[in-house]
């Protein structure tokens, strides 16, 4: 999902959880998703009938799941806790989207946000890049593919689906910032995804319930 194609209800709980966040990724319930959801936009997320008094928390839950995590934009907390934060690449995206003249200027100035670089960074040094670029792209395992997404054959599969978009959402940033180290990463990724796409099939959301 592109920033483009985050809208509607999903696009509005992401202004939320940036709202209860603004200094940085931290974890809040969801009960402090939905009383924010509300208080941003009470016609959305109000109780029916009574939008002015009283949250409703039935839409909030799918979104965060089926668009946001899905998206690399937001990360689940410890297991049996409902809660939630924004990944570093959610919040570098919802400040560009809801922030200050801050991330505009960033934005304006051609550098790739912290956590671009902070991915690129990773990426750059993984084993299958080094292959890759070293012309034995044949000699990439499954486990180098995890390595470079940051992931693992165990992860659900959204968590799985969540790294991934996070990747290609770094790769597409350098692309765009005209980095020299994006057009490598976005072949090398192209690749990983076309030889592995069993296991990106296999580790869909899609074919799962994993969350």
């Amino acid at each position: 999902m592109t920033t483009t194609e985050l809208r509607g209800r999903p696009r509005k709980i992401f202004e939320a959880l940036y709202a209860l966040s603004p200094d940085g990724p931290s974890l809040v319930t969801y009960e402090d998703i939905v009383v924010k959801a509300w208080e941003l936009y009470p016609d959305d997320f109000g109780l029916r009938g009574y939008s002015d008094r009283y949250p409703d928390s039935s839409d909030i839950h799918v979104p965060l799941y089926k668009e946001l995590k899905s998206a690399g934009l937001v990360a689940t907390g410890p297991t049996r806790q409902k809660k939630f934060q924004l990944t570093a690449t959610g919040w570098d995206v919802a400040r560009s989207l809801f922030g200050v003249d801050e991330a505009r200027s960033t934005e304006a100035s051609g550098r790739l946000s912290r956590s671009g670089s902070e991915e690129l960074r990773h990426l750059e040094r993984a084993t299958a890049t080094v292959l890759y670029m070293d012309g034995q792209k044949d000699d990439v395992l499954d486990s180098d593919f995890f390595a470079f997404y940051r992931t693992s054959v165990r992860a659900p599969n959204r968590d799985f689906e969540s790294r991934l978009a996070q990747t290609r959402r770094a790769i597409d940033e350098a692309l765009e910032k005209r980095d020299a180290r994006a057009a490598p990463l976005d072949g090398l990724d192209k690749f990983l995804r076309e030889r592995f796409a069993d296991i990106i099939d296999l580790k869909s959301s899609r074919s799962g319930s994993g969350n």
